[in-house]
């Protein structure tokens, strides 16, 4: 039964994850994606940009292969920072009394959860770009050997030290 403060109901295995501001007003741990998750699509576009340069200024803007590529460039990059900005809003992590709430980011299609007492291990791991920004992935394994990996969170460590305080 949903009565409106209830964010889990597993009797009919129906998970929601509460929005950032609900979280927050109940003092529920909430985590989500760090902003760092668009890098690689600002990388494409820097790079499709400065091809696009060289033909324009080497001469050869007008050509089919500078067609081509304007014609790639107007499909690939929306397309790109759409499914950017769709993980980006649907990666997120919650730990609500005995359970963690997780939605590893679309193209997944509902949130899930798991008991912190099936958590066997917890770790995170920083690139160098993560560290910059203070984002990273969250690894978890459960008992019963499922890996969940949470790409790009923001402050992924403050999750795996509250998940281990409560799993020791």
């Amino acid at each position: 039964m949903d009565d409106g403060s209830q964010t889990l109901c597993l009797d009919a295995e129906e998970v929601r994850i509460l929005e950032h501001r609900e979280a927050v007003d109940l003092g529920i741990p909430h985590f989500k994606a760090h902003f760092s998750i668009f890098v690689p699509a600002l990388l494409v576009s820097v790079l499709y940009l400065a091809f696009w340069a060289f033909l324009f200024f080497t001469g050869n803007s007008g050509g089919w292969v500078a067609q081509l590529f304007i014609a790639s460039l107007a499909i690939v990059l929306p397309l790109l920072f759409a499914a950017t900005f769709l993980r980006y809003q649907t990666i997120r992590a919650q730990l609500i009394d005995d359970m963690l709430i997780y939605h590893a980011g679309w193209p997944k299609d509902a949130a899930k959860y798991l008991p912190i007492a099936k958590i066997v291990s917890v770790d995170m791991h920083q690139s160098v770009i993560d560290r910059a920004f203070g984002s990273g992935d969250l690894i978890i394994v459960g008992s019963d050997e499922q890996v969940i990996k949470l790409e790009n969170l923001k402050s992924p460590g403050e999750l795996v030290s509250l998940i281990s305080f409560r799993i020791s």
